[in-house]
């Protein structure tokens, strides 16, 4: 799934991508659950998901499409 996020929109907005969902994840399990800890990457794989799920929804007529202009 990652690679296919990737090939779409490229690595760098993948990189900020991944970074970005992981950070707002854990800041928001921080918030959820103040008195545990938690650090890992599952936050950024969800926030991937969930950016795949709403590509899929937004864009489902531009998938597989060959022709970008």
């Amino acid at each position: 799934m990652g690679s296919n996020i990737e090939h779409g929109i490229g690595f760098w907005y993948m990189f900020f991508l991944y970074i970005l969902t992981g950070i707002g994840g854990n800041l928001l399990s921080g918030v959820f659950h103040p008195a545990a800890y938690g650090v890992g990457a599952s936050t950024s794989c969800f926030g991937l998901v969930g950016f795949y799920l709403a590509y899929l929804f937004t864009d489902w007529y531009a998938i597989g499409r060959r022709d970008w202009l």
